[in-house]
């Protein structure tokens, strides 16, 4: 089966909420001709259903600024699956209309944001596991060159897990929304 017939599919299973099927179909995209995944691929389908799951069980913080429908957001949602799964092209199925989202520049930086809000909840969880373990970690806010003063301030220590700031950073005023990551440190 080629790819934009596997992408269709990925992409209907998406939008009936079948985000295992959409997992699955993605795993037989990428494998090989002998029916394996490459040596260099370790895809968990547990793991990338739960991302899937942050994604449609949420919606950032610091995208609550821009003002758009809950069945856009839903669209949104299904974008930023598909770009998540193997870069598929939402573009292609036209899942988002052309929409002013001020102030973000284009609806590739909300589904960008999404993408992010969901490897940020995902690697709580697993943060969350390591510290049960006793392993000590210490967040560092990495801030753009266009970050806001807060975020800006956020960088100039390091936090705990119990303490860090929540990122997307959901009063960020910088023009283009936040768009701080982590840094990771063991202690």
């Amino acid at each position: 089966m080629d790819r934009k017939k596997i992408e269709e599919k990925v992409f209907k299973a998406l939008s009936k909420n079948d985000l295992r099927k959409a997992c699955e179909l993605t795993i037989k995209l990428i494998k090989n001709k002998s029916g394996k995944l490459p040596s260099f691929l370790n895809v968990d389908v547990d793991l990338r259903c739960q991302q899937l799951q942050v994604l449609f069980d949420s919606w950032p913080k610091n995208l609550n600024k821009i003002s758009i429908s809950d069945d856009l957001k839903e669209r949104f949602k299904i974008a930023a699956a598909m770009q998540m799964l193997n870069n598929f092209s939402y573009q292609r199925f036209n899942v988002i209309p052309s929409i002013n989202v001020s102030p973000f520049d284009s609806t590739h930086d909300i589904v960008s944001s999404l993408i992010k809000h969901v490897f940020y909840k995902t690697q709580l969880k697993n943060d969350m596991k390591m510290l049960s373990t006793g392993i000590k970690l210490k967040y560092k806010v990495l801030p753009c060159d266009d970050s806001c003063n807060q975020c800006k301030e956020f960088s100039k220590k390091a936090y705990t897990l119990e303490d860090h700031p929540e990122m997307p950073y959901e009063h960020c005023n910088s023009p283009f929304g936040c768009r701080c990551s982590y840094l990771q440190e063991l202690t």
